[in-house]
């Protein structure tokens, strides 16, 4: 991913069948926008049932999702679909935020760890509890209500081939890194 692994060949992470439209697998191609300091990439990829992207401390990464036919490169335009960015929490001196432009509406659990920032016409949101390795989903579909409550939902109702994600750390500049989680889950029911 970004030219640093933690593979070598072609640019991104490919996460085949993905997502589900209309009874067709798509596969999702991933791919960086401008740099990208990880600080540990055997993080990034496939983490059970989620993908990953780790991100270094005092940090960002601009991250494009490319919908394609299945084994294919052809690009697919989906729409009517939810992106969900789990296990948004802190460290003592970090705080994980995520923003995603184009997004119609963004959801949180009705008790929620995290809060609403200011982004412009994006929607972004930023971890404001501590969190351990101890409280990680472990599947998207069965979550605890203290994981539902570091995730948030996006929804895009738009058909598109792509969409971007932001995803930032603060704290001291390239001490640790943390990891982000995601699926096409929604954290909960997709509105009407």
């Amino acid at each position: 991913l970004g030219g640093k692994g933690p593979d070598t060949g072609d640019e991104g992470i490919l996460y085949p069948a993905a997502l589900e439209v209309g009874g067709e697998s798509i596969d999702i191609l991933l791919s960086v926008v401008g740099d990208y300091d990880p600080k540990e990439v055997v993080q990034n990829g496939v983490n059970g049932e989620f993908g990953s992207v780790n991100v270094r401390e005092g940090t960002s990464v601009n991250l494009v999702f490319k919908f394609l036919a299945t084994g294919t490169d052809t690009p697919v335009d989906v729409g009517n679909f939810a992106f969900t960015v789990y296990d948004l929490d802190s460290t003592l001196r970090s705080n994980e935020s995520v923003t995603a432009c184009g997004a119609d509406r963004a959801i949180t659990a009705e008790v929620t760890n995290v809060v609403s920032v200011p982004a412009g016409d994006c929607l972004s949101f930023e971890s404001t509890i501590k969190g351990t390795g101890e409280n990680n989903p472990d599947n998207p579909k069965t979550l605890t209500d203290e994981q539902k409550a570091n995730s948030v939902t996006y929804f895009y109702s738009k058909a598109m081939p792509q969409f971007d994600v932001t995803m930032a750390v603060t704290g001291f500049p390239k001490s640790a890194g943390r990891n982000f989680i995601f699926a096409f889950v929604p954290v909960v029911a997709c509105p009407p």
